[in-house]
């Protein structure tokens, strides 16, 4: 999941954080398991923790144990899932793939030059979706908060009066035996060490901290390994002497507020100092922007490709604008050329678009501003700066019934769903991709 291995991963603690790792601790959290086999350093006891535990819930190389439930025969055997095209990168790796140093974002073709007999399977993300909605309404009855981080990542925080390390095996009992995923548990005091604490025993591990713990572990780690601390954070900080977070901790706040400004200096002293309380948020936050990307099998060359691809991106960035409620402000259009330099250009418009049309126009507009003169292998279109749309605004159906962003149907193409809508008839994006105007006439609803 991180670019850069833990420590224990490899064989290795900076300074005292080795010594003070596995040290006794308060009998509630002391609890560690890996590979489901446990290490208790202390008895559980049934008596509360004084300080409030986190738990993040990670399910072990989601995607791959979804196709392993729907195909025991993959089971053992080195899996990735991806696209099958020349440009495909892998979406996740079996461990099994991971021992011959396949991870996700490789190339596909790179992976299979490592193994020749890798599995490859197709992403199949609404099933994926299905799964994840089961196996955490399965862990929302152990929760008093649960807040979804992921398709495969939640935080929870477990009711009063109940033992954290119980709660966290029982969790993953019950995800093994309900809907056979195997998923690892981290426990900790707050969000970050929950979830430095989870990847220190994946796969299939619980881990429960005590607070004495956590700081020895933080303080051990290369900042790069840190959840939130990117390439460019750490790059920066290298600049500056800082390799590990006991590094960073001896940085002045003033420094580092005038490096990186208010927050996120403020952020990096918080962190070296184990000092982040976020809570766990049951309310889903609102999406930031909605965005498409698509890498193309071939690069695209001429202007007749280039319109055909920005407008389909437009019809199915409008739908997803439609499913959300909410009117977007500033749009981007983003390409890279076939030499990976990767140039955007962003536009919030007077009036945003009111139609497919409108907003494939807007994108045609920006992408003739890049002024691209290289063979282009990707391309990308997103929306941002949402505000609520009201009641007034909202599509509302025309004198036919048919309203934009509605399920049709048409006896020779099959599903689709309305895109924009004239007096007569209705443009629509079939599920096979294509793009009709039909006559209303000749549509149902789905």
């Amino acid at each position: 999941m991180w670019r850069r291995g833990f420590p224990h991963h490899r064989g290795c603690l900076r300074g005292v954080a080795n010594q003070q790792l596995f040290s006794t601790a308060p009998p509630v959290l002391s609890a560690t398991i890996r590979g489901g086999m446990a290490h208790d350093t202390n008895t559980p006891s049934a008596t509360a923790p004084k300080t409030p535990v986190v738990l993040l819930v990670d399910l072990d190389a989601f995607f791959v144990s979804v196709e392993r439930l729907d195909d025991p025969r993959l089971v053992g055997v080195p899996l990735v899932v991806a696209g099958e095209g020349p440009r495909s990168v892998v979406a996740a790796a079996s461990y099994e793939a991971r021992s011959y140093g396949i991870h996700s974002a490789m190339p596909l073709s790179a992976a299979r030059r490592r193994f020749s007999s890798l599995v490859v399977r197709p992403p199949r993300h609404a099933r994926y979706r299905e799964v994840s909605e089961q196996v955490f309404d399965t862990v929302a009855g152990f929760a008093a908060d649960l807040e979804r981080a992921s398709i495969d990542e939640a935080y929870l925080t477990v009711p009063p009066h109940t033992d954290p390390s119980r709660t966290a095996h029982r969790i993953q009992a019950a995800v093994r035996d309900r809907h056979g995923i195997s998923c690892s548990v981290g426990g900790a005091s707050n969000k970050l060490m929950a979830k430095i604490a989870c990847e220190t025993v994946k796969p299939g591990g619980v881990r429960v901290m005590a607070p004495h713990q956590e700081l020895p572990l933080l303080l051990a780690l290369d900042v790069g390994d840190v959840p939130g601390i990117g390439a460019a954070t750490a790059a920066r900080l290298a600049e500056l002497g800082v390799e590990t977070v006991a590094d960073l901790a001896e940085l002045p706040e003033d420094e580092l507020l005038e490096r990186f400004g208010p927050a996120r200096g403020g952020w990096l002293y918080a962190v070296a100092r184990n000092e982040l309380f976020d809570p766990v948020n049951s309310t889903p936050s609102p999406t930031k922007s909605i965005s498409l990307a698509e890498t193309y099998p071939t690069d695209l060359t001429t202007s007749a490709e280039m319109a055909a691809a920005l407008e389909d991106l437009a019809a199915r960035l409008w739908l997803r604008i439609i499913d959300d409620g909410r009117t977007p402000s500033t749009f981007t259009v983003t390409a890279r050329t076939s030499d990976f330099v990767t140039r955007s250009r962003s536009t919030t418009p007077a009036a945003p678009p009111r139609s497919s049309a409108e907003l494939a126009q807007l994108a045609h507009r920006l992408l003739d501003d890049l002024d691209v003169a290289q063979p282009t292998r990707l391309l990308g279109l997103s929306a941002e700066r949402f505000r609520t749309v009201t009641q007034a605004t909202l599509p509302f159906p025309d004198e036919d019934g048919f309203v934009p962003g509605q399920e049709v149907y048409h006896a020779k193409f099959g599903r689709g769903r309305v895109l924009d809508l004239t007096s007569d008839s209705a443009l629509v994006r079939f599920d096979d991709g294509s793009q009709l105007s039909i006559l209303k006439e000749f549509l149902r609803p789905a």
